[in-house]
This record gives structure tokens, C-alpha cells and sequence, in this order.
């Protein structure tokens, strides 16, 4: 029995060399036990299927005895044959699957020159999932097998890496030229959000459908570098063609509901749903969806520094008291805004209204900066507002009444503010977030005083700055300055 170990090397080879010669190495049912020889009371096909796992057997058993026994006669040699044939048996398995993919991808781009106009998805799938079945169980047996020799690792990586190749050079440009129909230069901005909600679901469907076709052919396993590469390269198509739309986006509105659909039409309900399935393409949308993040809180930055804090007072933005009966229409915002909204100063509705299209969709900490900032502003704005109204002339009248002037001024002027304030406390509280905002600073006194010679702490005290810690609270802020306004 022991001999017959060494008589296995002629068996062996004899059953490469005819599956070299009659290339009909295929997947099939293959033998998973060198008990039976093949070819012993099946078919002549049935025995061709099961010949390489027959092989493969033979191989790694006479190699373990070998090895366990390396003080037999020429034990070397023998070990060095057998490992000649399994690196033939494993070329062979990678030769029989890149001609399969090969002719498959033939006859896909064959279907593609011969149609004329719009192609149905499956095209890209049908024929690859056809000559599986013939296949997966010869990647089986290399999987099978990972453990016992590094060969058939590196065969398998080898053939997860060249149907990754082929896969891509297939889809790449079918994949671009379809997402670049949907998100085009010439889409509206109105459009922009819509369009990315489509091709957000078009790039996931194509990607749930790679995997399905990597997951026929060959088992998964952790980690699998090629189906990675794979998922992300076909993200990447899709995060390429959006993220110049929207880098030149400026549109608040279209920004944040682009940044709502990732989050909450791909991102969330795909995170909860398989946690392990689609990881590579939800990390790109993930980075597209900060990008989108980024250009908003850049836009809305803008909005803030122009819109509210360099807002210019108008000529009848303070026409009190006609504008709060609709005899004036002061601004556009009054204009666009309800008819709650009437007689109120321009930069609180602004501010509201921007607080409300960031809100939940930008990261809470971000929001409470934005928002913190935001209000601080309009309330300096709405003061500087006020102190207009204190020094507005009145409209002439009894001269007995001129006495009283400065009184209605200043009546005038706080009342307003004690509105607006009100309003904005109101507001702002719907807002389910502390607009506390932390800050550090340094005191570089000492500092000074040294270079005058007074050196604290020894010499190294010029080394030293004092830090500060301080809070900037936006509703105690609010409440400071209505009890300000009130007393």
C-alpha cells in the first residue's frame, strides 16, 4: 500500500496529460474522495468531471504521507514531482475558467454590436451565469483546499482577479455612458436631486448583481480582495460622474436634498438591511455623501456671511407701522413668505429658514455650529435694527406732541426688538439641539510682559500661553438680551 504511493505519480500525470489533450476539464459533479478511481462504473463524461478532483485527492495525500515520512527512499524527489503536478492540476483548473470567461465575454459583446439602441441589464449577467454551474464546483475544490497549501490560494485569487478584470472592462463604459444619461451637465438644478435618487438605485441594482454573478462562481470568504475591488470600482463610476454636479452646485435646496437621499434612501436602509453585503460600495456613496455634506455647509456659510450678516437695511424694511398692516411690501421675503410672517425684519426669517432646510441633514454638531453662528448674527442684525428705529426722525405733527418724540422712539425701538426676540426664542426652540458652541483661545501676556523683561515662572514662561476655555450659548444669548430689552 505504501508503494502505491509512489506509483501514483504515472497515474496522475496520465490524467493531466488527457485533460490537456482532450481540454474537457468542466465543472460537473466532482469526486471529493480518492476512494474510487474515476472513471469506475460512470460515464465517460461523469469520470471526465470527477477525474481533477480525483486528482487533487491523490496529490495531497501522497504529499501529507511524504512529508510525514521524509526518511524514506528518494522522498524528496518524489515530493518535488508531486508538487510539479499539482501546480500542472491548478493551471489546468485556471486555464478551463479563463477560457470560459473569456467566450462568455465574446458573446456579450457580440449581443451588444448586434443591438441597436437600449440593452436590457440581464444581457451583461445571462451568458456568465449560464457557464457557472459548469464551474463553481471546480472553484469549490480550490476552496476547499485553501488550507492545505498556498498554490491553490494564490490559483483562486488569481481567477477572482481575472473575472474582476473582465467583468469591469465589460461594464465600465455601458455603466458610465448610463449614469451620464441620467446626470448630464445640462440637468437643472431643480432636477439634480431626482436624477441622483435614480442613478443611486441603478449603481446598488448593478452592484447587488456583480455580486450575485462572484457569488456563482466562486464561495465568499473574509477577505476577498477581488469582489472588493470589484464593488468599488463599479461605486467609483458613479461617485466620478456625480461629484463634479456637485461641486458646481450652489443651489442650497438641491444640495440638501441630495445629501437626504444618499442618507436616507441608500445609506440608512442599506446599513440596516446586510450589514456585510454591499460594505465597499456604501463606504464610496458614504465619501459622496460628505462631499455633498461639505459643498452645503460651504454654501450655507456663504448664505449666512451675505445673507444675514451683510444684509443692507432698506428704505422701508423699518416702515413701521404700515408694514405690519401689508401697506408696504419691504423685502422678497416678505413677499414669498405667509402672511404670518408679515412685518418681520428680513434677517430672522432668513435665519429660520436656513436653520430648517440644514436641520438633520447636516451631523448635529455641525448644525449647532451653523445655527449658533446663524442666530448670533440676527440678533446683532435685529439690534443694529433697533438702534435705527431709536434715530428715526417722526413724521412731523403737533408741535406740543414733539416733546414726547423721544419717547416713541425709544418705545418703538424696543418693542421691536422684543418681538423679534420673541419670535426668534420661539423658533429656534423647535430645534431640538443645545446652540452651545465651545471655543479655545490663547493668552499671550506673558509673553508680552517677558519681552518687557518681567519673566514669569523663570525664563520658560515665554513658552507658556495661557489657554482659555469659554462657551457661547445662542439661547441664553436670546434670553439675555429680551430681559435686556424688556427692562
Amino acid at each position: 500500500q505504501r508503494l502505491d504511493l509512489f506509483d501514483r505519480v504515472a497515474d496522475v500525470a496520465r490524467v493531466l496529460d488527457h485533460q490537456a489533450a482532450s481540454g474537457s476539464l468542466t465543472g460537473g459533479t466532482v469526486a471529493s474522495s480518492s476512494s474510487t478511481a474515476p472513471g469506475t462504473g460512470t460515464s465517460p463524461q461523469s469520470a471526465s468531471q470527477s477525474e481533477i478532483g480525483f486528482v487533487l485527492e491523490q496529490i495531497d495525500s501522497s504529499l501529507a504521507f511524504l512529508e510525514a515520512h521524509p526518511d524514506f527512499c528518494q522522498a524528496q524527489a518524489y515530493t518535488h514531482q508531486f508538487e510539479h503536478l499539482r501546480n500542472r492540476a491548478c493551471l489546468s483548473l485556471r486555464s478551463a475558467l479563463q477560457r470560459s470567461l473569456e467566450k462568455s465575454l465574446m458573446q456579450v459583446e457580440q449581443e451588444l454590436k448586434q443591438s441597436a439602441g437600449a440593452v436590457e441589464t440581464q444581457v451583461f449577467y445571462t451568458r456568465f451565469r449560464a457557464a457557472a454551474a459548469n464551474y463553481r464546483p471546480l472553484m469549490q475544490l480550490l476552496h476547499q483546499r485553501l488550507d492545505v497549501h498556498e498554490t491553490y490560494g494564490v490559483t483562486l485569487e488569481e481567477l477572482e482577479g481575472f473575472f474582476v478584470h473582465l467583468r469591469l472592462r465589460l461594464l465600465t463604459l455601458p455603466v458610465s455612458t448610463h449614469l451620464q444619461s441620467l446626470l448630464h451637465n445640462d440637468l437643472q438644478m431643480t432636477q439634480l436631486a431626482p436624477a441622483t435618487r435614480q442613478a443611486s438605485s441603478y449603481i446598488l441594482d448593478i452592484s447587488q448583481l456583480e455580486k450575485q454573478c462572484f457569488e456563482a462562481y466562486f464561495e465568499l470568504r473574509q477577505p476577498q480582495e477581488a469582489l472588493r475591488t470589484l464593488l468599488e470600482t463599479v461605486a467609483d463610476i458613479f461617485y466620478k460622474t456625480l461629484r463634479p454636479l456637485v461641486l458646481a452646485c450652489d443651489s442650497i435646496d438641491s444640495l440638501r436634498e441630495i445629501a437626504d437621499c444618499l442618507q436616507m434612501d441608500v445609506l440608512e436602509p442599506y446599513r440596516q438591511r446586510a450589514k456585510s453585503d454591499l460594505v465597499p460600495v456604501l463606504a464610496v456613496i458614504s465619501r459622496l455623501h460628505k462631499d455633498v455634506q461639505e459643498k452645503l455647509i460651504y454654501r450655507v456659510e456663504l448664505y449666512i456671511r451675505d445673507d444675514i450678516k451683510g444684509y443692507v437695511l432698506g428704505g422701508s424694511d423699518l416702515d413701521y407701522p404700515s408694514i405690519l398692516f401689508g401697506g408696504s411690501a419691504h423685502s422678497e421675503d416678505a413677499a414669498v413668505g405667509s402672511h404670518f410672517q408679515q412685518g418681520w425684519y428680513p434677517t430672522l426669517p432668513r435665519t429660520l429658514s436656513i436653520l430648517a432646510k440644514i436641520y438633520r441633514v447636516l451631523e448635529m454638531s455641525t448644525f449647532q455650529g451653523l445655527a449658533q453662528e446663524a442666530v448670533d448674527l440676527c440678533i446683532a442684525s435685529l439690534k443694529q435694527a433697533s438702534e435705527f428705529l431709536a434715530r428715526r426722525s417722526l413724521p412731523g405733527g403737533d408741535s406740543s406732541l414733539q416733546a414726547v418724540y423721544p419717547l416713541v422712539q425709544m418705545m418703538d425701538s424696543q418693542l421691536f426688538l422684543v418681538k423679534h426676540l420673541l419670535l426668534l426664542r420661539e423658533q429656534v426652540a423647535a430645534f431640538e439641539c443645545d446652540l452651545v458652541v465651545s471655543e479655545k483661545y490663547f493668552n499671550f501676556a506673558n509673553v508680552w510682559e517677558a519681552l518687557q523683561l518681567k519673566l514669569p515662572d523663570g525664563f520658560l514662561g515665554i513658552l507658556k500661553p495661557t489657554v482659555y476655555h469659554a462657551e457661547v450659548d445662542s439661547k441664553k444669548d436670546i434670553e439675555a438680551e429680551l430681559k435686556s430689552a424688556c427692562e
